[in-house]
């Protein structure tokens, strides 16, 4: 028998959880009957200036559908902190206790009239929602792992053109290439270990969610497409449009000896060994090589003031801002600790460097992806050579 539920408070919202089932280890997702970690809250605060920009887009009131709600908590805040920007919210979970718990939210919060609980499969909820004026304009698709085996119906629950698709990737390890066989056999890539493997996840991620898209004759336009603690997640729009996949699909050949990198757009144009040491290259792909973001979209989502009271909203703000600086970078970036560990030499402060690098004619900027890297136009061995003076300079 489920022990009765406890009342949480994120953002400017109450909800019920049930306690750990051991105290000792506290609110922990292994340790909870029904699926709640409070360490993605800026997960869900982004969900809620999203849905926000959305429905001043679309002026008029938005419909949402959560198919792995779990506890509720992420449609719930939407209902109580964008009051009257809904016309239903749905709210699904093939977990008995936590249909109970969705509905005893719902409760909690007056938002009865406006979300609604169900406790079904999640293509199958989906599934229902792929027809003409059935379809949703908001699709939230938050799993424990890969978001693949949902991807495909949430895709075909969309409005060309105006709906947003969110999708969260938390294996994070098979995306990083830490078990080859599982991201080929989930996301139909290959991928080496490398010190930007949080960039190649996200990028697999987009072309996988771009190419069953493409079954469809849809091409996929990301709006918000970043890495955070532990998962990627992307939100994007679909288009009816003949799919222009192949120009935004690539590949990354990769010197695991001196570190080169290079963006391969066709796969028989791959080198074997580096140019720079002649060691073998690692290839890793198909990936998407595109943009991850849309930058008139961001801006949209930073223009609510209102917003700003969210928890993770200062930390949201970085990330937003950086993203669009990344667009038209390489498909990676650069560990600077790894490269002076490579070189053994004394790393050097980030700021400084990248200066050292535009004063040299290429681009360079700071990566969301990690605080220790940096993304530049400039060869590797064109990097070498500045961190080499920097620290002669020392």
């Amino acid at each position: 028998m489920l022990a009765e539920p406890v009342v949480f408070k994120e953002g400017r919202t109450f909800f019920q959880i049930y306690p750990p089932e051991k105290k000792e280890k506290g609110f922990v997702p292994t340790n909870l009957k029904v699926f709640y970690n409070p360490l993605m809250v800026s997960n869900r605060d982004l969900s809620i200036m999203v849905c926000a920009a959305l429905r001043r887009k679309l002026g008029r009131a938005i419909t949402v559908l959560e198919p792995l709600s779990g506890c509720g908590v992420r449609g719930v805040r939407l209902g109580v902190e964008l009051e009257n920007f809904f016309q239903s919210i749905l709210l699904n979970d093939i977990n008995p206790a936590a249909y109970k718990l969705i509905k005893s939210n719902i409760e909690l919060n007056g938002l009865r009239g406006i979300a609604y609980p169900f406790n079904e499969e999640a293509n199958f909820i989906m599934s229902l929602f792929s027809q003409g004026d059935w379809r949703l304009d908001y699709i939230d698709v938050d799993p424990f792992g890969s978001p693949i085996p949902y991807a495909s119906t949430a895709i075909r629950a969309a409005r060309f053109d105006s709906s947003i698709l969110a999708f969260t990737a938390t294996d994070m390890s098979v995306l990083c290439g830490v078990y080859p066989a599982k991201v080929f056999s989930k996301y139909g890539a290959i991928t080496s270990r490398t010190d930007y493997s949080h960039e190649t996840a996200l990028r697999i991620l987009l072309y996988r969610l771009s190419l069953i898209a493409g079954a469809y004759e849809l091409t996929i336009n990301p709006l918000i497409s970043y890495y955070m603690d532990h998962y990627v997640r992307v939100y994007f729009s679909i288009a009816k449009t003949s799919p222009n996949t192949i120009n935004r699909i690539g590949y990354i050949s990769h010197c695991v000896k001196c570190l080169y990198r290079s963006k391969v757009v066709s796969i028989e144009d791959a080198a074997l060994k580096c140019p720079l040491c002649g060691s073998k290259l690692l290839l890793s792909g198909p990936m998407w090589t595109d943009k991850i973001c849309s930058e008139e979209f961001i801006k949209n989502v930073l223009s609510d003031r209102s917003l700003e009271y969210l928890p993770s909203f200062k930390r949201l703000k970085s990330v937003l801002n950086t993203l669009p600086l990344e667009n038209d970078m390489p498909p990676f970036y650069y560990d600077i600790h790894v490269l002076c560990d490579l070189m053994q030499l004394k790393v050097p402060k980030i700021d400084f460097l990248i200066d050292k690098i535009s004063d040299s004619g290429f681009k360079a900027i700071r990566t969301h992806f990690s605080n220790r890297g940096v993304k530049t136009d400039a060869p590797v061995n064109v990097l070498k050579q500045i961190l080499f003076s920097l620290s002669s300079k020392v």
